[in-house]
């Protein structure tokens, strides 16, 4: 599991979530998500990662949208997530084949564009 923002999903964000958030308020800490994904990156291991938005403590929602990061354009505002989404995603996704060697966003139902 990494965060959206670091490395290339930053691009993905809006343009004030990425300058204020990324760049200023948080920017050591996706620095080393950053370089900790290049290494991964190179590595032979069987992986996907998986780019969670914001997330918060709470009961988990009815439903969260889980998309391979090159289909998604924009990941508008700052969406917020329950941990519990996204502990169930990791478990679903370390059960199954189809998205191993990709980057996965997770993030609220509709809280994504897709690229057109």
């Amino acid at each position: 599991m990494s965060s959206f923002g670091s490395g290339e999903a930053a691009k993905k964000a809006s343009l004030g979530t990425r300058i204020l958030l990324y760049c200023v308020i948080a920017k050591r800490l996706f620095d080393d998500k950053a370089l900790a994904e290049r290494a991964l990156a190179v590595s032979k291991l069987d992986r996907t990662i998986l780019y969670p938005v914001t997330l918060k403590t709470g009961p988990a929602i009815p439903q969260s949208d889980v998309v391979s990061l090159h289909r998604v354009a924009k990941v508008p505002g700052l969406p917020v997530l329950p941990f519990a989404n996204v502990a169930r995603e990791l478990v679903r996704l370390a059960t199954i084949r189809e998205t191993s060697g990709q980057r996965m966003l997770i993030t609220t139902p509709n809280g994504w564009m897709p690229i057109r």
